[in-house]
């Protein structure tokens, strides 16, 4: 009985840590975002934008708001497209994209990152 338990919790186990490409964090993004159990670093297209691409402005100019979350205890930061846009002094956006890292799920970031002029 002892060494059943033990491999329930070994499988158990091996099922989170291993589950990383199958875990899909997307919200309502049809992209989605692939999470990894202990590490994750992604880039991924913007979609619904806060604000509307504009497909003849260049890219001449970018511009990067971030937003940090700790343990889920504390988050703080502006990861915002406007944020982004003021960084850069952006008026019209070509693109956005979201960079997500995660470290164990202990730090997570995103930023999003805006294309314009």
């Amino acid at each position: 009985m002892k060494v059943n338990f033990v491999y329930v919790v070994v499988l158990g186990v091996f099922s989170v840590l291993f589950s990383g490409c199958a875990i899909n964090l997307g919200g309502s993004s049809p992209v989605g975002i692939p999470m990894g159990s202990l590490y994750t670093q992604v880039t991924i297209p913007a979609h619904d934008l806060e604000v509307a691409a504009d497909g003849t402005a260049k890219a001449s100019k970018v511009g990067k708001s971030t937003c940090t979350n700790i343990l889920g205890l504390i988050a703080s930061g502006d990861c915002g497209t406007d944020a982004a846009m003021r960084s850069a002094n952006i008026s019209r956006v070509q693109s956005v994209d979201f960079e997500y890292l995660s470290i164990l799920g202990i730090i997570t970031k995103r930023t999003t990152v805006v294309r314009g002029e």
